[in-house]
C-alpha cells in the first residue's frame, strides 16, 4: 500500500454530490488529474462527505453520480466526516495539497474556475 506523502504531492478535495460549487469545481479537478495521470508526478482524490445516505446507499448515490459524470479520478467515501474534520474544514468544496513528504502544502477554499492553474503551480 501507498500512503500519502510517499515520493509525490496528493491533491485531495472535499466534495458532496448535493454541493452545486463542488459540482462545478469536479469537472475542473478532473481537468487537472488528467493533465497529471500520464506523468504520475501527483495523485488526486475526491473525497465525498457529509451526505445524508450511509452505507450501501452511500456508495450507490457517489458511484451514480461518478458514472454520470465520466469522472475518471478516484473517488474514495468518508461518511462520517472523519478526514474532513481532521482538516477543520466547515464548507465544501475544500482542497488540501499535500507534499511528498506527508506535510500539508496549502489549502484552497471554495469554487475557483481558476483551480488547475492553482494547483499547477502548488
Amino acid at each position: 500500500t501507498t500512503t500519502v506523502g510517499e515520493g509525490k504531492p496528493y491533491v485531495v478535495e472535499f466534495w458532496a454530490t448535493w454541493c452545486g460549487p463542488c459540482r462545478k469545481g469536479l469537472p475542473l479537478l478532473q481537468k487537472f488529474a488528467d493533465e497529471t495521470k500520464s506523468n504520475d508526478k501527483v495523485a488526486v482524490i475526491a473525497v465525498n462527505v457529509w451526505e445524508k445516505e450511509k452505507g450501501d446507499e452511500l456508495t450507490k448515490k457517489v458511484a451514480e453520480f461518478w458514472s454520470k459524470q465520466d469522472f475518471k479520478m478516484q473517488v474514495m467515501l468518508d461518511p462520517d466526516a472523519a478526514l474532513i474534520g481532521k482538516y477543520g474544514f466547515q464548507g465544501i468544496p475544500a482542497c488540501i495539497v499535500i507534499g511528498p513528504d506527508g506535510k500539508l502544502l496549502t489549502t484552497h477554499i471554495g469554487y475557483d474556475e481558476d483551480m488547475p492553474a492553482k494547483l499547477r503551480a502548488d
